[in-house]
């Protein structure tokens, strides 16, 4: 039994924040999700103008809360595409996550997911000027979740004689963990691309059709939700050199929901090195309970919400088959006063390599 823990502001920081939001706190996430398409969605495994493409995401939240243990999530994947045909692609991709929260306690969620997926020309751009595709994915993958408990101390590290805590002693404490578990994914994403910087895109996919259980403990079951996704977006063309990118997406999990909304501007100089720079911003939006206490001093939730989460500021620079994205997120809800209104900042890097046919593959950008 675990009688004396060392739970410091920044772990209750991170609850009642989570608590306000009705977050699950089953998900990671990242601010950039278009560069993380095997998160965001299988389908989007093997969309992308190339024979492969390697990507690596890094997202940090809370680093002036948490001091040495802020909130991190990272994430790695390797994709690989081939013809079918004339004109359809059949695409496999691996990816592995890792994502820990909590500060003296440390909650890891740790995925990889085998995906593919077959994408289908619809029509014959040739002949019709555009360019249309129905992709299909699937991914399937283990998962675990572990609780770290090296940052706690425990009754039994507790020397009575030199009143202090002796961290070097045993706690007699088994951290916990979830049995491994499989888990299937789905996703389908149509897109359509009219010239070099005009085409539009719209998908939907959903994680965890299994509904694995992810208890601690295995006489008790604790299911992880599914999480369904709606996510669109596009280019639109204002000159040669100039082009505004949108993107939207809904994520809603059991009682949660995140939505993010917002555009890139980008500019490209069309010169040998195809480099190009884009800036945008998004709003994040989730929902909440609203709640009042009783007479007996019981909160008694009274609807429902939404609020606005974060500002996400973001710069990205192309260079040839390079894309290396940067964000940063503003707070805008009432977690701002506690963290000064600095959230989480993500890095993103991409690298496309080049098919061996001398091709170019029609896909939009992300």
């Amino acid at each position: 039994m675990i009688k004396r823990l060392t739970f410091r502001f920044s772990l209750m920081l991170l609850l009642s924040s989570f608590w306000t939001m009705k977050s699950v706190a089953q998900e990671a996430f990242f601010a950039q999700y278009y560069a993380s398409p095997m998160h965001l969605n299988p389908a989007l495994v093997g969309v992308f103008d190339g024979q492969f493409r390697l990507n690596a995401n890094y997202r940090q939240q809370w680093g002036n809360s948490f001091a040495t243990n802020p909130l991190r999530t990272t994430q790695a994947a390797f994709e690989y595409k081939a013809r079918v045909m004339k004109s359809d692609f059949f695409s496999i991709g691996i990816n592995a996550l890792n994502d820990e929260t909590g500060s003296d306690a440390r909650i890891k969620t740790t995925r990889s997911n085998l995906g593919i997926s077959f994408q289908k020309q619809l029509n014959d751009s040739r002949y019709r000027g555009v360019t249309q595709y129905l992709s299909a994915g699937l991914q399937v993958g283990l998962g675990q979740h572990a609780l770290n408990l090296g940052g706690l101390w425990f009754d039994r590290q507790y020397d009575s004689i030199a009143g202090a805590v002796n961290t070097s002693l045993s706690s007699g404490e088994v951290a916990p963990q979830s049995k491994m578990y499989l888990d299937y994914n789905l996703g389908l994403l149509f897109y359509s691309v009219w010239e070099e910087n005009k085409s539009f895109y719209a998908g939907a996919s959903i994680h965890h059709l299994s509904r694995p259980n992810i208890s601690f403990y295995g006489n008790l079951k604790e299911q992880l939700r599914r999480r369904i996704t709606f996510h669109t977006g596009g280019e639109i063309p204002i000159n040669d050199d100039v082009s505004v990118l949108p993107t939207g997406m809904i994520t809603v999990q059991g009682p949660s929901m995140w939505a993010s909304m917002g555009a890139n501007i980008r500019y490209s100089n069309h010169n040998w090195t195809e480099a190009a720079v884009r800036a945008g911003m998004a709003m994040r939006l989730a929902n909440r309970y609203i709640s009042e206490t009783d007479k007996e001093g019981k909160s008694v939730q009274k609807g429902t919400g939404i609020l606005t989460d974060a500002v996400t500021l973001t710069g990205i620079l192309e260079l040839n088959r390079i894309m290396l994205g940067v964000s940063f997120d503003l707070h805008a809800s009432t977690i701002k006063v506690p963290t000064n209104s600095r959230g989480a900042w993500e890095i993103s890097i991409i690298y496309t390599g080049a098919e061996k046919r001398r091709v170019k593959t029609e896909c939009p950008k992300f």
